[in-house]
């Protein structure tokens, strides 16, 4: 069994228990997304973003960590990350803005910024 899962042409690490993986973050950056499961069509992706740093960035006072969490319910809210350490703050808002657009998670504002 493969321990990744893809969202639109990137590789995440394997689904874990956001309150879990907080604590075993890597100190880099890349993309990461919020996901629920779904008891009709598995694991879907509420929320997608991008940091320079996870441990900053990923926290329980991420700006949608409340939200998500009560979309979330009993199931719990669960956290994938695809770490790009090379990539520069263009590269990564770029890739992030390209996944919005593909996957259209709910969380996400609907204008997002475009980097040229």
């Amino acid at each position: 069994m493969d321990p990744t899962i893809r969202v639109g042409e990137y590789c995440f690490n394997a689904l874990t228990p956001f309150d879990f993986l907080i604590n075993h973050l890597p100190a880099r950056g890349g993309l990461y997304v919020f996901l629920i499961l779904d008891p009709k069509n598995g694991f879907r992706v509420i929320y997608i973003g991008e940091t320079k740093d996870y441990r900053e960035r990923l926290t329980k006072q991420h700006h949608k960590y409340a939200l998500c969490r009560l979309k979330a319910g009993g199931l719990g809210l669960f956290l994938a990350i695809c770490p790009l350490p090379y990539a520069t703050e263009v590269e990564r808002k770029r890739a992030e803005s390209r996944l919005i657009q593909t996957v259209q998670p709910e969380y996400n504002d609907q204008c997002v910024e475009r980097v040229a």
